[in-house]
């Protein structure tokens, strides 16, 4: 189960997991402003029984290192998950689809 956002998203997913099957991993996506900064909404219970948490920033592990001394063991289970994509990995192939060979009409080379 993954929550997206780590404020009242995750709240009610934390409350649903513990109702229901809690062999299925509770992960959690928590971004900055409104799940860290600004309204934390039971941030430090889920911190901790989280299987995954996905911060959005190197900047955002720190503050939650810092400000929340009682969750280190919440630590191991942080991943770091830059959103959009890393262009520099991405090789852009402004060839139109029908000179590339598409078999299809929807755009996909197969």
């Amino acid at each position: 189960m993954l929550a997206y956002w780590g404020n009242h998203a995750a709240t009610a997913a934390y409350l649903f997991h513990r109702l229901t099957d809690a062999t299925i991993p509770f992960s959690m996506i928590v971004h900055a402003r409104m799940d860290l900064y600004r309204k934390p909404a039971y941030l430090a219970p889920k911190l901790l029984y989280a299987d995954n948490l996905f911060l959005v920033c190197e900047y955002n592990r720190r503050y939650i290192a810092a400000g929340t001394r009682s969750c280190s063991a919440a630590r191991p289970k942080i991943h770091i998950h830059h959103l959009g994509l890393d262009l520099d990995a991405v090789r852009l192939d402004a060839t139109p689809a029908r000179q590339r060979g598409s078999s299809g009409s929807d755009g996909w080379n197969r």
